[in-house]
């Protein structure tokens, strides 16, 4: 059927054309008939719907967004007219489309010199002020109905509230009351008036806000060559079928926009937030390339956070496209609930950065599992996995400078090199960053808020049982419990009898690495603590709670750091693809990828072993071997109460129990005593340790092969 290029006013002799509107589509349209439809619109004889409709044109809605609380929802509809499109906002889908509707009638009128529509609103006041109020303001006449059903309509719902106010508060009511008629409403936009300060509410919710543009309608409107493409698979663009591979909750979009040459990226679980995300990542690059200052809105809020938007874009993309390529062949260890992976960036540039490790996991060891040799991983949550895995790379690190004729020489390829004017130590070099991405809010504190909630106000109960506590995973299970002020000691034969093995959420082992480093208490001794740069999350990131959760509910009470410990809050990002909530059942593996060995481990997070029952290279039992390895080769730093006077090495270090070799590391406990005396003052509960008999052993890997023991 051919498209309709000509409309003839019916009203004129055939042999002679009306004014027509030339379309870039090679639409045209009658003028008069336009003109017309307008001024009905203006009447409030027709609607912009139908008035957009009868003038002979294709047209299609699209429902763009819907975002706010149930209570107040705000649509976004897009209309497409003739390769044209055109928004439209409202609480309502019908108020969405008639507003894109009258944006598009205004627009064509506009083009040919003649007066727009009245403006209206974006949003529909009625709901708006009912919202906030309770009440309802008039609401204009429908067309098709008589200004008589009209009325009785409304005498019918006043009738009816005012009986439910009889029965709500006699007193108030005035005797030989009559019903209200209602009066039809004027041809203006009604402003709503001022909230009634005699009809208090319960709740006072945050009134109704329009909709901004989305970020692909921005684009679209700068850009209108802009092009997308999608591909399928968590990015892949292999053909998987689902059904067979049973991977519903682990399929990913993914969307490539490109522009001017460059191309961007985004992920989603659904074509529509791939895309959504896509158009984020390139209008924060453009938004942060072209403005002297970033934009305050919810595309480049993240610019503020200390790093740029398209930094954290590109550290969640190495992240997930380096987990699909590693799970690629791999169909049933690629199901995963919570993803996590380690960048290194040099001056927070794209380009060098470089990917350390790519872990998933949600579970603990049970307690019948527990090794009193180190051969087991305690926890098998991503976020701890990655900083394991961190730690494997910074050991094969300093093994470059062990293995070197000068070990105090810088080593150009290497992250770190020797603190300089020192006989020891070493340090990461001044221009790396760590950034640490986690698919979701990290477990516990950080996770503990309603995310379609916003807290207008600070949070009256600072002391509150559950806001800020110290929180355990709980064994065999998901999610955390708050921590009993009273000092829990947890015991071995405890354990084994059937009390539950509790092991520190998350949130707190993150405000932990805060104040003592990422690098642990073994290579506290070689190396210089190792911070943050920056927390990318895929999903639930909400700043207050996160920074609370990893400095805030303890940095008013934290004294007495030893140098060179301090407190390093990390920045906070969230990256444009987000992570969809998956309600399925997390699997009991964790997939641990370093990037010193090509293939991953897949560890057993019930038992803390590998699937073959073999010890996993981040055991406690490896790291101790390492550590053995390095401290006869490498003076060890000075610690509290030291003086860095000449270098200084370990006696008999293969004579040590793990526990001891920790301890050796004073200035690392002293700032990790610091932090715990912190939380106690804070009243925010005990931190809950192991049972000691854990770290009661000696190294057990004696003449191991190098190679191997640092993979």
């Amino acid at each position: 059927m051919m498209e309709r290029k000509r409309t003839y006013d019916s009203e004129g002799p055939p042999t002679k054309r009306s004014a027509l509107i030339h379309l870039d589509a090679g639409f045209t349209w009658n003028l008069q008939a336009l003109t017309k439809a307008a001024e009905a619109v203006a009447q409030g004889g027709k609607s912009p719907v139908s008035a957009l409709n009868e003038l002979g044109v294709r047209v299609v809605y699209n429902l763009l967004d819907h975002r706010g609380p149930a209570h107040c929802p705000n649509f976004t509809v897009a209309v497409t007219v003739a390769d044209m499109t055109f928004e439209g906002y409202g609480s309502s889908k019908r108020d969405a489309r008639a507003n894109a509707a009258r944006t598009c009638l205004n627009a064509l009128l506009m083009r040919v010199g003649q007066t727009p529509l009245p403006v209206k609103m974006n949003i529909d006041f009625s709901s708006d002020f009912q919202c906030i109020t309770g009440r309802k303001s008039p609401k204009p006449k429908k067309p098709g109905k008589s200004e008589k059903s009209e009325k009785t309509e409304e005498s019918e719902k006043s009738e009816n509230s005012e009986k439910s106010e009889e029965n709500t508060d006699i007193s108030d009511k005035p005797e030989n009351s009559e019903k209200p008629v209602a009066k039809e409403k004027p041809k203006a936009p009604i402003v709503p008036p001022e909230p009634s300060p005699q009809e208090p509410s319960l709740f006072s919710p945050k009134p109704c806000i329009p909709s901004h543009k989305s970020p692909i309608n921005k684009l679209y409107e700068m850009y209108p060559t802009i092009e997308f493409a999608t591909t399928y698979g968590d990015g892949s663009t292999l053909d998987v079928d689902r059904t067979t591979l049973n991977l519903n909750h682990s399929m990913r979009f993914k969307v490539v926009c490109r522009l001017n040459g460059m191309t961007y990226e985004g992920y989603g679980s659904s074509k529509k937030q791939a895309k959504l995300a896509a158009s984020k990542a390139a209008l924060a690059s453009i938004m942060s390339s072209s403005l002297p200052e970033p934009v305050v809105d919810s595309i480049t809020a993240n610019s503020s956070s200390g790093i740029p938007q398209p930094l954290a874009d590109h550290i969640s993309k190495l992240v997930n496209e380096k987990f699909t390529e590693l799970m690629q062949n791999d169909p049933v260890h690629l199901k995963r609930k919570v993803l996590a992976g380690i960048v290194i960036t040099i001056d927070n540039e794209l380009e060098g950065a470089k990917i350390i490790a790519v872990t998933t996991g949600t579970k603990c060891v049970s307690g019948d599992k527990m090794s009193v040799s180190g051969r087991a991983v305690n926890d098998c949550h991503a976020e701890v996995a990655a900083r394991r895995c961190l730690q494997r790379y910074l050991y094969k690190q300093l093994l470059m400078y062990a293995d070197s004729p000068r070990p105090r020489v810088p080593i150009e390829s290497s992250d770190i090199e020797p603190i300089p004017l020192a006989h020891a130590g070493y340090r990461l070099k001044a221009n790396r960053q760590i950034h640490l991405y986690i698919s979701t809010a990290p477990c516990g504190d950080g996770r503990i808020f309603s995310p379609h909630e916003e807290q207008l106000e600070p949070d009256r109960h600072p002391n509150r049982f559950s806001r800020g506590q110290l929180r355990t995973k709980i064994e065999s299970g998901e999610g955390t419990i708050p921590v009993k002020n009273a000092s829990l000691i947890q015991t071995w034969d405890g354990v084994l009898q059937g009390e539950r093995l509790l092991t520190m959420s998350c949130s707190d082992k993150l405000a932990r690495w805060c104040v003592a480093g990422l690098q642990g208490a073994l290579l506290a001794q070689l190396l210089q603590p190792v911070y943050l740069t920056s927390v990318v999350l895929g999903s639930l990131l909400q700043r207050d709670h996160m920074y609370r959760a990893i400095c805030g509910r303890y940095e008013a009470h934290l004294q007495a750091l030893p140098p060179p410990h301090g407190l390093h809050a990390p920045h906070l990002v969230r990256a444009a693809s987000t992570e969809a909530r998956t309600p399925a059942k997390a699997p009991s593996f964790s997939a641990c990828w370093c990037v010193t060995s090509p293939k991953p481990e897949i560890i057993n997070a019930i038992t803390g072993k590998l699937e073959n029952d073999q010890p996993s290279l981040l055991c406690k039992q490896a790291m101790f071997a390492r550590w053995l390895y390095l401290v006869r080769k490498l003076p060890v730093l000075p610690q509290m109460n030291q003086y860095d006077s000449e270098p200084l090495y370990l006696e008999d270090p293969g004579g040590l129990l793990y526990a001891e070799a920790k301890e050796l590391a004073t200035s690392y406990q002293m700032a990790k005593n610091c932090l715990m005396k912190a939380f106690r003052q804070a009243q925010l509960g005990t931190w809950v340790k192991k049972p000691i008999e854990q770290d009661q052993f000696y190294c057990e890997i004696v003449n191991a092969n190098t190679s191997l023991l640092f993979a």
